[in-house]
């Protein structure tokens, strides 16, 4: 995503945010990207974050605020067309390019072609289905693969953090998967006690591309299987490898 500086005194600025980027804004070195000839801008204003393909903003302003397309909020998820005001500085936000692997749901580099009958999206997660008192869902994560660390070793500290958090987890070992888009994926299998003592499974797929891994975590009754089934069928993880 692209923060594109329409008004202030640094009118024509491009600001470019990444996967994962986090950045702030403010009058002062206290914020990491710097407005000093704004002296309506407050010290640490507010920050903008890219996450799982979901650009977000957080007001830090408690004096005059920040505005997003002439509202004064908090918090807000953008859209490109988005306007964002914090003193004397307006920016407006600029989508990305199309993406060259379209998708009917897309979830940062997670795709989902098929959306089984029941199954809703939600926007900037994955998928669900309302299944009574139980939820089933399938969401898409991502972040940098560790320097140094493979697939496996990766899954590893994740199977560590299961087995210290869950209730009688019992883990299958990894084996290969197959997934649109990955030079390399992974199929996780954790099962463990809920609430009230009803034995649940969690399914997920590990996916490796360009450095990146993104995580498929497909949760809910056994009656959903079919239905994971078709979710994975249609889903694809793609990172477009950034040049060095």
């Amino acid at each position: 995503m692209i923060l594109e500086i329409a008004a202030g005194p640094q009118a024509g600025r491009r600001i470019n945010l990444l996967e994962g980027d986090t950045i702030s804004f403010g009058r002062t070195d206290s914020a990491m990207t710097i407005f000093a000839e704004d002296p309506a801008m407050s010290a640490l204003h507010f920050a903008v974050s890219l996450s799982a393909g979901t650009f977000r903003m957080q007001n830090f302003s408690q004096t005059n605020g920040t505005l997003v397309n002439g509202t004064r909020v908090e918090s807000a998820v953008l859209q490109a067309g988005d306007s964002i005001a914090a003193g004397g500085t307006v920016f407006r936000v600029i989508g990305p390019p199309p993406n060259p692997y379209p998708a009917k749901v897309r979830v940062g580099g997670w795709g989902f072609n098929i959306v089984p009958d029941g199954w809703k999206s939600m926007a900037g997660v994955g998928l669900c289905r309302d299944g009574g008192a139980f939820q089933a869902s399938a969401t898409g994560v991502e972040e940098p693969l560790p320097d140094g660390k493979t697939l496996r070793e990766y899954i590893g500290v994740q199977i560590e953090l299961a087995k210290s958090r869950l209730a009688r987890p019992e883990i299958q070992e990894p084996v290969e998967a197959n997934m649109e888009g990955s030079e390399e994926a992974l199929l996780l299998t954790v099962s463990s006690d809920a609430n009230g003592g009803v034995r649940v499974t969690q399914r997920q797929i590990y996916a490796r591309s360009a450095g990146v891994v993104g995580v498929l975590t497909m949760s809910g009754l056994a009656a959903a299987n079919q239905d994971f089934i078709e979710i994975v069928r249609g889903a694809s993880f793609h990172k477009p490898r950034i040049p060095a």
